[in-house]
C-alpha cells in the first residue's frame, strides 16, 4: 500500500471500528477493494448523525396568561429529521420548567403563565439524538389582560 493512503486507511479502519462498537452492521472490504475504492473516489467521509442546531429568530406575542411563540426551524438537523422543539421560559431572568413541543411546528402557544411577568423564551429543536443547544433568548413579552373599552 501507498505510504500515502496510510492515514486515509486508518482513519476508515477508526470509523469501521465506531461503527461496530455502535451496533451497526459489520462492513468488510478486501484491501484490493478498498484501493479502488480510494483510487476511484480519492477520499471517503463519514459524518456521524448529531443533535440539531439552535432555532433562530424566536418571537412571542403576549395574550391573557400565555405567550404565542414563533421562531425559526434550525439550517442543519444533525442528519436526522426534527421530531418537536423544547422551549424554556425565563421569568424575571429565572429559568422555569421547559415545555417539550413534541411536534415539529415551529409555533407554539406557552399557557399558564402569570400576567404581568417579564417573560424571554429560548427553543432548542430535538431529533432522535437529543436536543441541541438553545436559541438565543426572545425579547421581553409581559402577558397581560386584554383591556376593555371604557
Amino acid at each position: 500500500m501507498d505510504a500515502d493512503r496510510q492515514p486515509l486507511m486508518e482513519s476508515l479502519d477508526a470509523a469501521l471500528e465506531a461503527l461496530r462498537r455502535a451496533g451497526k452492521p459489520e462492513v468488510r472490504l478486501l484491501a484490493d477493494e478498498l484501493d479502488d475504492i480510494v483510487r476511484r473516489v480519492g477520499a471517503i467521509v463519514w459524518q456521524p448523525k448529531d443533535v440539531p442546531d439552535a432555532p433562530t429568530g424566536v418571537a412571542g406575542t403576549a395574550a391573557d396568561g400565555a405567550v404565542s411563540l414563533r421562531w425559526t426551524a434550525p439550517v442543519f438537523d444533525g442528519g436526522e429529521p426534527i421530531t418537536g422543539y423544547r422551549i424554556t421560559p425565563y421569568v424575571n431572568a429565572a429559568v422555569q420548567k421547559p415545555v417539550e413541543t413534541r411536534s415539529t411546528a415551529t409555533a407554539f402557544t406557552v399557557t399558564a403563565l402569570t400576567n404581568g411577568g417579564a417573560y424571554t423564551f429560548t427553543v432548542a429543536a430535538g431529533n432522535g439524538i437529543g436536543f441541541g443547544a438553545d436559541s438565543a433568548p426572545s425579547a421581553v413579552v409581559v402577558p397581560a389582560k386584554p383591556h376593555s373599552p371604557t
